[in-house]
């Protein structure tokens, strides 16, 4: 009797995928090609809590039953998106919150001092400096003029 059941669908099923989650790619890599699988990169994208290179997720899932020589695609972390600091000194305070929150950033404290040289309500400077690249989501603190 040629068996229909369970028996057979477990020889041509014959591996269960491993879970590769959070691994860096070579070593995800490495575990599923020694099962006899192949990888693919299906997209790589940001991720603000996993390290860049590392695995996001991979399909199918891990624990399905699979045959051999089946490929396994993965998304992997680029890390935390960077942007810049924005361009923000010598503008009105309220503009410059705007493109500061606009570049995916937080507006952190805002300090004001007197200046001889930057009008009243005036950006001074930021904290971390203008054009310096952070992750998205950092807290900017802003230096406002008070005048004279």
């Amino acid at each position: 009797m040629y068996g229909i059941g369970i028996p057979v669908i477990d020889k041509i099923f014959s591996i269960k995928v491993p879970n590769v989650c959070n691994l860096k790619f070579s070593d995800a890599k490495s575990i599923l090609e020694s099962k006899g699988l192949t990888v693919s990169i299906q997209s790589e994208i940001y991720h603000n809590e996993i390290d860049k290179g590392h695995v996001i997720s991979q399909y199918p899932p891990y624990e399905t039953l699979i045959k051999k020589g089946s490929k396994i695609e993965l998304i992997l972390s680029k890390g935390k998106e960077k942007v810049k600091v924005p361009f923000v000194d010598y503008m009105d305070i309220d503009a410059a919150e705007k493109k500061i929150i606009e570049s995916g950033l937080i507006v952190g404290n805002i300090t004001t001092i007197e200046s001889d040289t930057v009008d009243i309500n005036k950006v001074i400077s930021t904290e971390p400096l203008v054009g310096t690249e952070v992750d998205k989501g950092t807290v900017i603190n802003i230096v406002v003029s008070k005048g004279k």
